[in-house]
């Protein structure tokens, strides 16, 4: 009984209006990612964690490291999401706050000499 007492007691203290709040999904310093966490450890990345039709998982090009590879997460995204650069260097739509990453996919690296390489359009890290 004394120990659940201490406990009550030790829980109430930590949580007083002074603490800091823990972060949340709706907490905007909490970082939410628009698009769903899929592979890292496991044998398949590619065809693990993607729930929704139509939506593949790849490597997450707007962070650095080697991605699926590394068995590091990558992100489910849609088989139809916006395409940008290229030759005829395409924006991606504005109006849906997206930016132009490249596409890991394909075998252009505009790092080394792919200077008409094309992207993918997804909304950037925060």
């Amino acid at each position: 009984m004394l120990r659940r007492i201490a406990l009550a007691l030790l829980l109430a203290a930590l949580t007083t209006a002074d603490s800091p709040p823990f972060p949340s999904p709706t907490d905007p310093g909490f970082p939410v990612d628009v698009y769903q966490a899929c592979g890292g450890l496991v044998p398949e990345p590619e065809s693990s964690g993607c729930q929704e039709p139509g939506t593949t998982c790849i490597s997450d090009p707007r962070k650095p490291g080697c991605g699926l590879a590394c068995d590091e997460r990558g992100i489910c995204v849609s088989e139809e999401v916006p395409r940008c650069g290229g030759y005829a260097g395409l924006q991606c739509p504005e109006d849906e706050g997206l930016e132009c990453f490249d596409d890991a996919s394909d075998d252009c690296d505009p790092e080394n000499g792919g200077f008409d390489c094309m992207g993918i359009c997804l909304t950037a890290l925060e």
